[in-house]
């Protein structure tokens, strides 16, 4: 299953996990790169290959964007805050995990 997990650059805890997905087998590819116009239409078709998405907060409005654009197509959308959790954010078109390894268990339960 390939993840594509949407934040900014220079979220600390985007790399961690990068890193514990990719050890329970999952595919992980990492957006919040500002883009070229160039870029733009790789970055679609990444968005369109990907399985699920993932809001890594905190970030920035790209990659609010980014996974707008996957729950439009439908594909199923993790938003993960690790340091607030607000039941507000669940939603039929996503739903809101507070760590890694819940949403690890999550990603379990589509496979």
């Amino acid at each position: 299953m390939e993840i594509y997990i949407a934040t900014s650059p220079w979220n600390t805890f985007q790399q961690s996990l990068q890193a514990q997905l990719a050890t329970h087998g999952f595919t992980v590819r990492v957006g919040g790169q500002p883009l070229e116009e160039a870029d733009r239409k790789r970055l679609r078709d990444t968005l369109d290959r990907t399985d699920v998405g993932v809001l890594l907060l905190p970030c920035g409005p790209e990659p609010c964007l980014e996974i707008g654009y996957m729950a439009g197509r439908g594909k199923p959308v993790f938003i993960l805050d690790a340091n607030v959790y607000s039941p507000e954010i669940a939603h039929e078109a996503w739903r809101g995990v507070r760590s890694g390894n819940e949403l690890v268990d999550a990603l379990e339960k589509l496979r």
